[in-house]
């Protein structure tokens, strides 16, 4: 029997003994969870990285070797940086060896970042990557989703939720436990061929920011098969480096785009996208920076419950946009804004428009 089939019946087996095991879920309280995020200093300059945070080799259902998963990121598909995230189920000991002395020789700072993770892969409650950590787990291990979140809080993982609404239990419905939100990070809007333009993944962007986790969206390439598209998961840092990639991510400083180099600012004072700001109640003020090679037709501004607060509209054919929305804030909530702009440059070739979605920024008043 090969590995793949032996996984496969072993997770079969516990789903048959474990299927009344769910997660201990605690209820969401509106009082802020984390600290209040410092606004960084103006006179920073923060930069803007475009890449993958889903992807597959040969050591479990994709092809090719890390090496050279990391070398066509580089240098064929122009990505400023890629994690590879094999299936844990799949993976050995020594290939998760094998896949961190590839990222260690592959990173190459102020160049490209290469990063390692793994997925956990359960067959009922969702798929679910985890980057930096010193080791790994899998479904087999921790088919239980509090001790797999307990695992990931433990290693100081960080957390995304991946194409949500695939399986039939995703995530039990954003359950939310309060010792992994400092853990989950990220949430795909879109995976693979399926965009923002798309709308298949988005739906549940709003469903997590309404059960109360602190999530960003991303928009990875979940590639099997080293082939890309328009696509991209977007990072604002400081460099391109390994610390300021995993750091940025640990303040949801990251978008979703349909677009390989859309750059979106969305920022409230000095306090940017993924900032926690605990203020008085009152009127509060977003400003909102797109520049792109192609139009952009339309910017909206959203809340936690998906409601559009406001609209923008720029002068046609218009590639770099500002605007300025203000809304009245007198209880918890969160705003991001979604970019749309015509594909003229034929990107994505299924779709006529595309997409950008951008991190929220938490607003707690009083």
């Amino acid at each position: 029997m090969n590995r793949a089939v032996m996984v496969a019946v072993l997770v079969g087996a516990l789903t048959l003994t474990s299927c009344n095991r769910v997660l201990d879920s605690d209820p969401y309280s509106p009082a802020p969870p984390p600290p209040q995020t410092i606004p960084p200093d103006p006179e920073v300059q923060l930069n803007y990285y475009f890449g993958n945070l889903h992807s597959h080799t040969g050591y479990s259902d994709g092809i090719g070797t890390p090496d050279e998963a990391f070398d066509w990121a580089r240098y064929m598909a122009g990505y400023d940086f890629y994690a590879i995230t094999d299936h844990g189920e799949l993976l050995t000991s020594s290939q998760w060896r094998s896949i961190g002395r590839s990222a260690d020789a592959k990173n190459v700072d102020g160049q490209f970042v290469a990063l390692r993770g793994f997925e956990w892969t359960h067959p009922r409650y969702g798929h679910i990557n985890v980057l930096n950590t010193a080791s790994f787990t899998s479904v087999v291990l921790t088919y239980d989703p509090d001790d797999f979140y307990a695992w990931i809080d433990k290693n100081d993982g960080l957390a995304q939720f991946n194409h949500p609404g695939r399986e039939s239990a995703s995530f039990q419905n954003f359950a939310y436990l309060d010792n992994a939100y400092d853990n989950f990070f990220a949430i795909e809007t879109g995976n693979g061929s399926r965009g923002n333009n798309n709308g298949l993944y988005t739906p549940f962007f709003g469903a997590a920011l309404e059960k109360g986790w602190r999530l960003a969206p991303t928009n990875n390439q979940d590639n099997h098969t080293l082939s890309t598209n328009s696509h991209r998961t977007v990072i604002i840092a400081s460099a391109l480096t390994r610390d300021d990639l995993i750091e940025a991510m640990r303040e949801r400083r990251l978008y979703s785009s349909d677009d390989p180099n859309t750059r979106l600012s969305f920022k409230s004072g000095n306090f940017r996208m993924g900032s926690n700001i605990v203020g008085a109640p009152g009127m509060y003020t977003f400003n909102v920076v797109v520049d792109d090679d192609e139009p952009i037709t339309k910017i909206e501004l959203l809340n936690r419950a998906g409601t559009i607060l406001d609209t923008h509209v720029p002068p046609s054919g218009q590639t770099d946009v500002s605007t300025v929305f203000s809304i009245e804030v007198e209880e918890n909530d969160c705003f991001y804004v979604k970019v749309y702009q015509d594909d003229t440059n034929n990107d994505d070739t299924e779709y006529s428009r595309q997409i950008t979605i951008g991190a929220p920024i938490w607003i707690y008043p009083g």
